[in-house]
């Protein structure tokens, strides 16, 4: 099973992600967590294929996280999803390995076609 985890704090980005992956339910296992205390404690315990991960959390910038994940070998695909879309910060996002970034307000089809994507490839490598 595939595994995502989701690192935002908004309610209806939570919502819209799980909305949107319906489709995949057999697929897909989703785990929600609104702060980065809390998905490092996911982390800790579970093993995920993909993360999202918004930067702008109550307890800190997602971008310490998204440098955690990209150091392990191997690491997760990792998303950067978020309304702070400071091209130094994509930048940087990108150049550390993640997999996408995305501004939320006018990317969010972009975003999901990419997550779309990933699950697929998981899923059913080409042979």
């Amino acid at each position: 099973m595939f595994v995502l985890l989701v690192v935002d704090d908004s309610p209806a980005i939570c919502a819209s992600i799980r909305k949107r992956l319906s489709g995949f339910s057999t697929l897909v296992r989703l785990i929600e967590v609104h702060s980065l205390e809390q998905a490092r404690e996911v982390l800790e315990r579970q093993s995920v294929n993909c993360v999202v991960l918004d930067l702008q959390l109550p307890d800190g910038s997602g971008y310490s996280l998204c440098e955690q994940l990209l150091s392990r070998r191997p690491h997760p695909d990792v998303l950067v999803f978020t309304a702070h879309t400071n091209p130094l910060i994509k930048n940087r996002c990108l150049a550390s390995g993640a997999a996408g970034f995305y501004d939320k307000v006018g990317e969010a089809e972009a975003f999901f076609g990419q997550l779309e994507s990933i699950i697929r490839e998981q899923q059913w490598p080409e042979q």
